[in-house]
């Protein structure tokens, strides 16, 4: 008899362990993409019982609907849950609970993930969540300080930086929502940057600084052309166009009349420049590229045309911005 229940005990424990390895495959699919091979894999996985917290989470995972996911990772996280997929399952209850903006929800899950796993692998997550999501302005502070200082060079250590350059600006601090715009931009980041970019156009514009924001609309153009904000920006500029006309300077006669340019854009790269000025030859415009030096990088300002008046200049910007669908500027022509 006792060999019979020990022989029955071996086998629960190699069962368990075989479901445990197959749980596992199925997590593995899941990672990978596979959601009808992952799908399949459960559908194959024999009985078990109703509390079986592993098998709870991969059915979370695959389940489609938000509210019911939600219910089966409480389910898995109450019942035998694996600390191998702990920590994930309160995250994804966390995000799940962003998606169906329950802010209070959203909290608990965080507020529980930091008490569990305080020292967790996903822990920068879940902080740009409760800064992202909390109520008190100097606890949010305090949040985004901690992702400074805890992640200072990933992606939610720039995302903080961020985030305070944006109270800054909203509290007409330019200067310190700069400083912190241009460490980002600096970063390179492929979604930051741009928004980094964006800011410092917005913080020309407040400054009547059409100059500077034009700057940033071309490096914008240029490196980002998916960046959200840009229509934005065309239009803001726009406003200052006919407002920002430049003033013809005292000229003696021996040095001759005040020509007119079109300044295309100002670009890192000397190929990029190129390629708009032979867009602008299209226009029947005679261009050039000038190296300049700006707040100390190496640039490359396209310029199109020699006019002797403002009003043909305007003619000329206004047919090139109507064809090329961006926003120009004249400046008059200080290389004579």
């Amino acid at each position: 008899m006792i060999r019979l229940f020990l022989l029955f005990l071996l086998l629960a424990a190699i069962s368990a362990a075989t479901a445990d390895d197959q749980i596992d495959r199925i997590y593995d699919r899941l990672s990978r993409g596979d959601l009808s091979g992952a799908e399949q894999d459960l559908g194959r996985l024999p009985a078990a019982p109703a509390r079986d917290g592993n098998r709870l989470f991969i059915q979370a995972l695959l389940e489609k609907n938000g509210v019911k996911a939600r219910e089966l990772l409480e389910a898995a996280l109450n019942a035998n849950l694996d600390d191998t997929y702990a920590e994930e399952a309160q995250l994804r209850l966390l995000q799940l609970a962003e998606a169906g903006r329950d802010t209070a929800a959203v909290m608990a899950a965080a507020q529980t993930y930091m008490k569990k796993f305080r020292n967790g692998r996903l822990r920068e997550d879940v902080l740009a969540a409760l800064a992202a999501h909390t109520a008190d302005g100097a606890q949010r502070i305090a949040y985004l300080d901690q992702l400074i200082k805890e992640f200072p060079n990933d992606y939610f250590g720039q995302y903080a930086r961020l985030a305070k350059a944006d109270d800054a600006f909203h509290k007409d601090k330019f200067k310190e929502a700069g400083n912190i715009c241009r460490q980002i931009t600096g970063s390179g980041d492929e979604d930051l940057a741009p928004a980094a970019l964006v800011m410092l156009a917005d913080i020309a514009l407040k400054k009547s600084d059409a100059e500077g924001a034009l700057l940033n609309y071309n490096i914008i153009r240029e490196q980002y052309p998916a960046a959200v904000g840009q229509e934005r920006l065309e239009t803001a500029l726009k406003s200052y166009a006919d407002t920002d006309t430049p003033t013809p300077p005292v000229v003696e006669k021996k040095s001759g009349a005040v020509v007119y340019m079109i300044q295309l854009g100002v670009f890192a790269s000397k190929d990029n420049a190129g390629k708009m000025a032979d867009r602008a030859k299209a226009y029947g415009y005679k261009t050039e590229i000038r190296k300049k030096n700006i707040a100390g990088k190496s640039l490359f300002a396209v310029m199109a045309g020699r006019f002797a008046t403002q009003k043909e200049a305007h003619a000329a910007k206004e047919k090139l911005e109507r064809g090329e669908g961006q926003v120009f500027k004249i400046v008059v022509d200080d290389e004579k």
